[in-house]
């Protein structure tokens, strides 16, 4: 009985040890399939929802740095120099990165990007509210 019991504990261990490994694989396999292997017109729908996923994020950071005082000179006549855009860049950077990597962030574009969803006016970010209604007036124009 006692050689009976080890082996069937052997064989069942086996058993849950494979197919822990067979669901493992599964799911290496489905993400580098699904995220990885794209091609045709499936790649240029995941490059830009990864463009405008990044593109929205950009614009969130450079929102969030305007609001802590990103700006508070260095604009003359409404042209940024570039100490202030190097400050953006690094505000950025600070946010997004976990190691000593640095990106080439266009800061410009965000803040066209910003005044284009009417968030920010001349350098200056409006208050939540303001910006809510901006952007339901925005969603609800899309729509009409």
């Amino acid at each position: 009985i006692a050689l009976v019991s080890l082996v069937f504990f052997a064989v069942r261990t086996f058993f849950r040890y494979s197919n822990k490994f067979a669901r493992y694989d599964l799911l290496v396999n489905k993400f580098l399939t699904s995220k990885i292997s794209h091609r045709g017109p499936g790649a240029m729908k995941y490059i830009i929802s990864e463009a405008n996923s990044n593109k929205a994020l950009r614009a969130m950071l450079i929102r969030d740095w305007l609001r802590k005082g990103g700006i508070s000179k260095g604009v003359t006549d409404g042209q940024l120099d570039d100490t202030i855009l190097e400050q953006g860049k690094s505000y950025v950077n600070e946010m997004c990165s976990i190691d000593a990597s640095q990106i080439d962030v266009d800061i410009l574009s965000a803040l066209e990007d910003l005044e284009h969803l009417k968030l920010v006016e001349q350098y200056e970010v409006k208050d939540d509210q303001e910006a809510q209604d901006s952007i339901k007036q925005l969603w609800n124009d899309a729509f009409q």
